[in-house]
């Protein structure tokens, strides 16, 4: 596995560096051609409506995924392609919840649904941002469907206070 260290913004020029580059490593997941077969072979299993494909994702994330932090005072992001291939070795994978969102959205994107990552704050308009998800959607409804399966396990049960949404 390639590592690379980037210095990350402090603030909301910080989230949105790293919103930046989460979307940058979705991008190239979706160029992998083993990575859009699986994805493939993910969402068909829920037919061919675009929304029963969005809720078989979440499904598939939520039986092969635990929550984990990043390490101390360090913004750790893992490839969806590096990550799916530890799920398909060894059947699940722990992660923080921007690794969850990335491996949503290039699931999703993978498969032409649309994607968008939600990145929220709690406990007041002027808290920093805290924890991000993805939600997708196909081109023929509205309805978005939400993939934020580490809320729970990070104990954030409280009122988002500050949301920005971005197409991932």
């Amino acid at each position: 596995m390639r590592v690379q260290t980037l210095p990350i913004l402090r603030g909301d020029l910080g989230t949105a560096q790293t919103v930046a580059l989460m979307k940058l490593l979705v991008d190239r997941a979706i160029l992998n051609p083993g990575f859009r077969a699986y994805a493939i072979r993910v969402a068909s299993q829920h037919g061919r409506n675009g929304i029963t494909q969005a809720y078989g994702i979440r499904q598939w994330l939520t039986e092969r995924v635990s929550f984990i932090r990043d390490p101390d005072q360090l913004e750790l992001l893992q490839s969806p392609v590096e990550v799916l291939t530890q799920i398909v070795q060894v059947g699940q994978m722990a992660m923080d919840c921007d690794d969850v969102a990335m491996l949503g959205a290039a699931l999703g994107r993978a498969v032409g649904l649309r994607a968008r990552f939600v990145v929220t704050a709690f406990q007041g308009p002027q808290k920093p941002f805290a924890h991000v998800w993805t939600e997708l959607s196909d081109n023929r409804q509205q309805e978005w469907v939400e993939l934020d399966i580490t809320r729970t396990a990070q104990a954030l049960n409280i009122p988002v206070t500050r949301r920005m949404v971005v197409p991932a």
